[in-house]
């Protein structure tokens, strides 16, 4: 029993994150530049669905319509954006969710069948099935962040993205496989270190992208300030030639006057 408590909050932990990636992936910038502040909402993310979950297990339909308000309101905290907005974006993050729920659901029936309608129900098989879910979310955050960031795909050419790819698409074989040889009985050690390891490959996989992303960042970065040196540069340039300009048209007013003092003292 402590146990499955214990994947559950997990299972949010990681649910919480690949939301936040998945807001990030939309193009929504933070509404606090404090680190700490940004954690702490989080955590209290974290905390509220993992109790809303537990105290709710029960009534599915209200638990998710809490799960949502307290989503969207901790993310319209944590993002720069409007709340209807922000709404729409978890409202969307949860409906993905569902959909994987019920693609993964599909997949395994058509690829597993060791795995009869009875089994489906078993507390192993439940979770790495939503951890198979999460995987296939984190592929779906990857594409998005891959083409609705312009920057980052300026950044990374399609055949590096292809190569970070592969990483996560590993994830998803490698957890349909440990989902496909479930005909052979596991012991209780064995049931936590396949799990310990699947939620292991799913934490990897956010690690990754973190790298990815901050090699992504900072590239931008350095490309924005190699612009605006390029500009700089380009700019005080142009002002040292309008100053050579200026030095060069003095020194013909200035001959320019000397020759009318010559022709006027000639005059006379």
């Amino acid at each position: 029993m402590m146990g499955a408590y214990v994947y559950g909050l997990i299972y949010t932990i990681l649910f919480v994150l690949l939301g936040k990636l998945f807001i990030e992936a939309l193009g929504c910038t933070y509404r606090s530049e404090n680190r700490e502040i940004r954690i702490l909402l989080l955590i209290g993310m974290t905390i509220g669905m993992y109790a809303i979950s537990i105290l709710l297990n029960g009534n599915w339909i209200v638990k998710e319509i809490l799960v949502w308000l307290v989503c969207a309101f901790i993310m319209w905290g944590y993002f720069k954006q409007r709340f209807w907005r922000i709404g729409a974006f978890v409202l969307l993050y949860q409906g993905l969710g569902f959909l994987l729920d019920y693609v993964t659901i599909i997949m395994i029936a058509r690829c597993c069948t060791t795995i009869t309608e009875e089994r489906v129900s078993d507390p192993l098989i439940t979770a790495l099935m939503g951890i198979l879910s999460q995987a296939l979310l984190l592929v779906i955050i990857l594409f998005i962040h891959r083409y609705m960031l312009k920057k980052s795909m300026d950044v990374l050419t399609a055949v590096e993205w292809a190569r970070f790819s592969i990483f996560p698409i590993f994830t998803v074989i490698t957890l349909i496989a440990l989902l496909a040889s479930f005909g052979i009985p596991l012991t209780d050690v064995q049931k936590n270190i396949l799990l310990i390891i699947s939620f292991g490959l799913i934490v990897m996989n956010i690690l990754v992208y973190y790298l990815i992303n901050s090699i992504l960042e900072r590239e931008m970065r350095l490309r924005e300030d190699q612009v605006f040196m390029e500009r700089v540069k380009s700019e005080t340039e142009r002002y040292r030639e309008q100053s050579r300009n200026y030095e060069r048209q003095r020194k013909r007013e200035h001959e320019f006057k000397n020759q009318l003092l010559v022709i006027g003292e000639l005059a006379k």
